[in-house]
């Protein structure tokens, strides 16, 4: 499992967000605007190492584009020019974070090239030019002050031997955003290094909506040769049992041919799945994400999208809880719904009565016990942490016992 607990400082709504402890799987709930699809926002970035990609690809959702784009991260959208405020991502002890700030900086060596292709001028461009950092009131004193947007990461996959002496400082991955010469495609070919090295962990994203079918077909390559194809075919019978197999097949529509998945229904029957409701659709992309993401996060917004209350349960006990715990994954879902709530506890019940059944039967060695948590976001009206969103921690009996009318689902 990546993450024990998690802190999130200075990021949208959030002055300071902490979760002391995390499990396999992590329900969030609370009203609109309480900050949920903020926390998955900020894990997707954690993930990536602070991929300037995905921080341009989140603020453009939001329409926050403009001269000074990164400022929509910060507290009440301001523009931190003093750089005293830093945003900071990552676990409580602060071995294992990432940290983005606005700044300004200068290049020790002016005269050296900007615009190799080679990886050597990548490394020079993002990763080891020495840039010194202006402070704001100094900015006068220097000529070619440039304003960034920095993102600094460290934990232990940088501080591998093949990784920590190719970065400067060592151990420490920091790119500094040029707002003047920003270019996407150096910003990917350091993605593209920081995913050859293993540094960013894998994981996979699962909207509100459904995901296009061109990304269902790329995810079910992925695993269609391999066992993982089967554990498709028995989360899509948690709506129909009678689904034997899946497909794509080329349909052909206005102006282009797109592959939309098809399910066998026996006897070699094929049928379009959409026909089979948005439930299926649903479950679809849940388990190819799920099966696609070994080791790493699956984040889902509004988990109960398309799905039937009478099925959660299953969902959550065949589908997520028993697949993420079997493939190492760590989950963070959000939801509005108190049928999702309630779902929840009973088949965490239901999966470690089949656990204890099948080690007394056939003992099997279990990556990480699948502790399951809900948080319950909402402003304090605590003293100390009055008006900041904070996260309240529901887990084991407390779960079990939890009200609708305290947890403030909708």
């Amino acid at each position: 499992m990546i993450l024990k607990n998690l802190r999130i400082k200075n990021f949208r709504l959030f002055e300071n967000l902490e979760f002391n402890r995390l499990g396999r799987i992590n329900l969030l709930v609370g009203r609109n605007n309480s900050g949920k699809s903020t926390v998955l926002e900020a894990l997707r970035i954690y993930a990536t190492a602070g991929s300037p990609k995905l921080l341009k690809e989140l603020l453009e959702i939001h329409d926050e584009t403009g001269p000074l784009w990164f400022e929509g991260f910060f507290p009440d959208n301001s523009s931190p020019k003093e750089g005293k405020t830093t945003i900071s991502i990552g676990s409580i002890d602060q071995d294992d974070y990432l940290t983005m700030k606005y700044t300004y900086f200068v290049l020790e060596d002016p005269s050296t090239s900007d615009h190799g292709d080679d990886e050597k001028s990548l490394f020079r461009r993002l990763l080891n030019r020495r840039k010194i950092e202006v402070d704001y009131q100094d900015v006068s004193k220097y000529s070619g002050v440039r304003q960034a947007f920095k993102i600094e990461a460290t934990n232990s996959r940088l501080n591998e031997p093949t990784v920590r002496d190719q970065l400067n400082p060592p151990g420490i991955f920091n790119v500094w955003v040029d707002y003047r010469t920003f270019d996407e495609e150096d910003y990917e070919m350091g993605d593209d290094w920081l995913e050859k090295h293993n540094i960013t962990v894998p994981y996979r994203y699962v909207p509100t909506d459904l995901l296009p079918n061109p990304e269902l077909r790329m995810m079910w390559n992925e695993i269609s040769a391999t066992s993982s194809s089967k554990r498709v075919i028995e989360a899509l019978g948690i709506i129909d049992p009678k689904v034997e197999g899946l497909t794509f097949k080329p349909i052909k529509k206005k102006n282009f041919i797109e592959e939309v998945p098809f399910i066998n229904i026996g006897n070699d029957r094929l049928v379009p799945l959409k026909r089979s409701g948005e439930g299926m659709s649903r479950l679809l992309q849940l388990v190819l994400s799920l099966t696609n993401v070994r080791g790493g996060f699956l984040f889902i917004d509004e988990f109960e999208n398309g799905l039937h209350y009478s099925i959660q349960p299953a969902v959550w006990w065949k589908l997520l809880i028993e697949l993420a715990t079997a493939l190492d994954v760590q989950v963070f879902a959000t939801t509005h719904s108190w049928d999702c709530v309630k779902s929840l506890p009973q088949a965490f019940e239901t999966f470690q009565e089949e656990q204890t059944s099948r080690t007394a039967s056939e003992p099997t060695t279990v990556s990480e016990p699948a502790e399951i948590f809900l948080f319950r976001l909402g402003r304090s009206m605590g003293i100390r942490d009055k008006g900041r969103v904070i996260a309240t921690e529901y887990n084991g009996e407390k779960l079990g016992r939890v009200t609708q009318a305290e947890l403030e689902v909708r």
